[in-house]
């Protein structure tokens, strides 16, 4: 719901081209335009024939967690995947993130979807931190992958 932060999409294209992205269905039909270079995972509920069926633009559809790991691990170049949205594919891998790579928006606006910060980050630590002036990047890694 907030206007285009500066330098937010080149840092998300420098971040994830390349690689596996992982989304739900609802946030792959937002995006505006193909995400060239990455292979995208999509996660729905619809019935599917099969999974791994791909659409035109390529992205492969699948209808639950295991069936995204086996497909990023045979498209995955290198050990990286990335889960960019929506909150309930964020719930759903959860215990498969290591690292988390987020946008803080210094201003409040009225959205549809919310995602308790806390709840988030409670067993990552912050490992990095960007500030600009309407945004910060935060990087968190698990607890675990740090000691």
């Amino acid at each position: 719901p907030w206007p285009p932060l500066k330098g937010d999409l080149a840092r998300f294209k420098k971040l994830t081209m390349g690689k596996v992205v992982i989304m739900g269905r609802k946030t792959y039909e937002s995006l505006p335009v193909k995400l060239e270079g990455r292979t995208c995972i999509v996660m729905t509920r619809q019935a599917l024939e099969l999974p791994g069926v791909r659409d035109a633009n390529g992205a492969i559809f699948v209808n639950n967690v295991s069936d995204a790991m086996r497909f990023a691990q045979e498209e995955s170049v290198g050990d990286v995947a990335y889960v960019i949205g929506g909150a309930e594919i964020f719930k759903r891998l959860a215990l498969m993130i290591t690292q988390i790579e987020l946008t803080f928006v210094k201003r409040l606006y009225e959205g549809d979807t919310y995602v308790d910060l806390a709840e988030m980050v409670k067993d990552y630590e912050q490992n990095g931190m960007e500030e600009h002036d309407l945004h910060t990047y935060f990087t968190y890694r698990k607890k675990e992958l740090t000691e």
